[in-house]
C-alpha cells in the first residue's frame, strides 16, 4: 500500500507524463501528511518534500483541496484493491476470505506509519472539508459492501438483507476501531490478539457448526 518517496522522481529526469506527475504528488502528500500532520503539511510543505515549484501542482491542480482529494484516493483505491482482491478469491470459501480481509487490515502494510499518520491527519482536514468527507464515505460504503456480500455467502438464505448490513456495518466499525489503536499506539494490542477478537464476534453470529452450508473451514 506505502510507496517511498524518496524513490520519485525529481525534476532533472525523464519528463513524467500527466498522469504520473498527478501520481507523484498525490504520494507526496500522503508522505507529507504522514509526516507534518493536518496542520503542518500544506501545498508549500509538499513541494519543499519533493523539491518542485507550488506552479507545477496549480498545473495538474486546482487548488490544495483538489490535491488532498487525489492523495485520500490514492489511499482508499489501494485499500479497496485490497478488501476487492480477497473478496473475490473464488479459491477460498467466504469464511475464509473474510479471516483474510481482517488479517490484512492490520497488517504492518497497513499499520505503517505513513498510512496511518496521513488517514488521521486527511480525517482531521475532512471535518472542514465537505468533498473530502464525501470521499471518506463514499470508501467506508464500498468497504461494507464487500463485507456484506461475504457475510451473506456465510449466511445463505438464514438471514435478511438488512440484517446482514447492519452486521457488516457494524463489523467495519469495529474492525476500524482496531485498526486505529494498533496505529496510533503500537503494541496495546497484539494483532493477532485483534483478529481473534473480530473473530470472536463473527463466530457469534456464524457459528463453526454452520460451516457446512456457509463456506467451509478457517
Amino acid at each position: 500500500m506505502t510507496r517511498n518517496i524518496a524513490a520519485l522522481q525529481s525534476d532533472r529526469e525523464p519528463r513524467l507524463t500527466a498522469e504520473a506527475r498527478r501520481r507523484q504528488l498525490a504520494e507526496a502528500t500522503i508522505a507529507s501528511l504522514a509526516r507534518h500532520g493536518a496542520k503542518g503539511a500544506g501545498l508549500r510543505q509538499v513541494c519543499r518534500d519533493l523539491g518542485v515549484a507550488p506552479s507545477l501542482v496549480d498545473h495538474f491542480f486546482a487548488g490544495w483541496n483538489d490535491l488532498l482529494l487525489s492523495a485520500y484516493r490514492l489511499l482508499a483505491e489501494r485499500a479497496l484493491e485490497d478488501y476487492a482482491e480477497i473478496g473475490a478469491a473464488e479459491d477460498s470459501p467466504a469464511r475464509l476470505r473474510l479471516r483474510r480481509l481482517i488479517e490484512r487490515n492490520v497488517s504492518p502494510a497497513w499499520l505503517s506509519n505513513e498510512v496511518v499518520g496521513a488517514y488521521v491527519a486527511l480525517w482531521d482536514l475532512s471535518r472542514t472539508a465537505p468533498e473530502l468527507k464525501k470521499e471518506f464515505t463514499h470508501f467506508h460504503r464500498r468497504r461494507r459492501q464487500i463485507v456484506a456480500r461475504l457475510l451473506a455467502e456465510m449466511a445463505g438464505e438464514r438471514r435478511t438483507s438488512r440484517e446482514i448490513a447492519l452486521m457488516a456495518a457494524g463489523l467495519v466499525v469495529f474492525m476500524d476501531g482496531l485498526w486505529l489503536e494498533l496505529g496510533l499506539n503500537p503494541g496495546s494490542i497484539p494483532p493477532a490478539r485483534a483478529v481473534e477478537m473480530c473473530w470472536l464476534w463473527i463466530s457469534d453470529r456464524f457459528p463453526e457448526t454452520d460451516r457446512g452450508r456457509s463456506g467451509g473451514q478457517r
